[in-house]
């Protein structure tokens, strides 16, 4: 009698359990289309008291119309969360926690923050597996200061480094009018086109004789193609007794405007698309050597 009467008692706890579960998937199912439809409405209030995190992102793109069947909610047995996932084409997902008696909130989605052009861009070339990390996860992923973008930048960013350089200068004086004629040729030794609004040309003048001060003269950047000289021409004064006496001497430099960005790299770089696979394992040596030194201490 006694072990029916336990049997009876567990069979109706088993069936307690499944009831409460089968609660909170409706009630979760009724959450997520509470928070589509505050979506569609624009309900700021409701979006963020729904999803605090929401407040991450720039934007967020709406489901279509939630009909019936087009919703599946699943509990995760390790965490107690549950996952409501939308059947649409963005395999969108919602994580709910949880936080008391018939309350719960959204910790995290899948496909619901609009990542930028670029980034999106960025992780199709580099292997960035989109619907398998969280829109928080891609958020922190792209971060300007991230360390995905800095192991992009790091392997890419030589790329959009000026690469020109200068050579036969020469100079004329005209010593009645007090001027030195000054010409300079320039050149892009790189294999990308370079942009003249992308640097400056600096010229930084000397006299060995010390009759005349140093000083320097900036002129705008010109376009060239891969391969192509151009030649500065441009008149200097005060140094006429230096170029007389020939120790009128110079050097160019040039000032990159910018560079480095992600756009440049983006229109430079060859992508392997298993760049985001090299990160994980670069972070993963990382953290093994940190351990290591860790426990020396």
């Amino acid at each position: 009698m006694k072990t029916r009467t336990i049997q009876l008692f567990l069979l109706l706890l088993c069936c307690f359990a499944f009831t409460a579960c089968d609660s909170n998937k409706s009630k979760i199912e009724e959450k997520a289309k509470q928070f589509t439809e505050a979506l569609k409405t624009k309900d700021v209030a409701t979006i963020y008291d729904m999803y605090p995190n929401s407040k991450l992102a720039n934007h967020m793109t709406l489901t279509t119309n939630v009909a019936q069947g087009d919703l599946e909610v699943v509990k995760d047995e390790a965490t107690g969360n549950y996952t409501a996932n939308f059947k649409n084409a963005r395999d969108q997902k919602l994580i709910f926690k949880v936080t008391g008696k018939d309350t719960y909130q959204i910790i995290d989605s899948y496909g619901f923050f609009d990542i930028e052009p670029l980034y999106s861009d960025l992780a199709v070339k580099t292997g960035v597996p989109l619907k398998k990390l969280s829109d928080q996860k891609l958020k922190e992923l792209f971060k300007d200061d991230s360390p995905f973008l800095s192991f992009i930048k790091n392997k890419y960013g030589g790329l959009t480094e000026l690469n020109l350089s200068y050579f036969d200068g020469v100079y004329t004086g005209n010593y009645n009018l007090n001027i030195v004629q000054i010409e300079q040729n320039i050149k892009n030794e790189g294999d990308f086109p370079v942009k003249g609004s992308d640097y400056d040309v600096i010229f930084s003048f000397s006299d060995e004789g010390g009759n005349c001060a140093s000083s320097t003269k900036t002129m705008d950047g010109v376009d060239l193609a891969p391969g192509e000289t151009f030649t500065f021409n441009f008149q200097l004064t005060g140094y006429t007794t230096a170029a007389y006496n020939h120790q009128l001497q110079w050097t160019v430099s040039f000032n990159q405007k910018g560079g480095g960005t992600m756009k440049d790299i983006m229109k430079k770089a060859k992508f392997t698309g298993n760049e985001y696979n090299e990160f994980l394992q670069q972070q993963s040596k990382n953290k093994s050597k940190a351990g290591k030194k860790s426990s020396k201490k």
